[in-house]
């Protein structure tokens, strides 16, 4: 009779079921003994293989756990760059907004500096043609009196025609 161990797969040893031959010889019980140590050395060994899986098993599953610590560690640092670059880029677009919102209200002010002085420009130009008119028609009594004067004895100039307070041949 073959004495065998059957190890099930949930890690349970099930021992050979003893079959009973009306013609078989017992064995005796260091006989048995014998068959029960070398089962159990069997199973023993058997133990110690599992032992030393489940050792390498858990080496990797650490090794794997640091890995992926390490992973985890350079996927925190990235996002935390990230999030770094994205508020420096927050801050940035910020700023930018604010900046062409000053500039907006620099350009407005400006553009209405701008037609302010354009109206004043135009309001100085025709006060210009007025004065330029006004000097037109004061030039041609001047000239008038500048003849009168080279041709009379009595003024010698326009300022003395000027002072005379009473018109000619007024008799008072």
């Amino acid at each position: 009779m073959a004495a065998s161990v059957a190890l099930l797969s949930d890690g349970f040893v099930t021992a050979p079921a003893v079959e009973e031959d009306e013609e078989a010889v017992p064995l005796s019980q260091s006989t048995q003994l014998l068959q029960r140590k070398k089962e159990m050395a069997a199973v023993q060994l058997e133990l110690d293989k599992k032992k030393d899986e489940f050792l390498s098993r858990m080496r990797r599953c650490t090794e794997r756990e640091e890995e992926l610590a390490e992973r985890q560690d350079a996927i925190k640092e990235q996002v935390r760059k990230f999030d770094k670059f994205l508020k420096e880029n927050d801050a940035k677009r910020a700023r930018a907004l604010r900046k062409a919102g000053e500039e907006a209200k620099i350009r407005g002010a400006r553009e209405a500096e701008r037609v302010a002085l354009e109206a004043e420009l135009l309001r100085q130009r025709a006060a210009q043609g007025e004065i330029e008119a006004a000097l037109r028609n004061l030039e041609r009594p001047e000239q008038f009196l500048a003849r009168a004067c080279e041709h009379s004895d009595y003024f010698e100039d326009i300022e003395a025609i000027l002072r005379v307070r009473e018109p000619c041949g007024a008799g008072g």
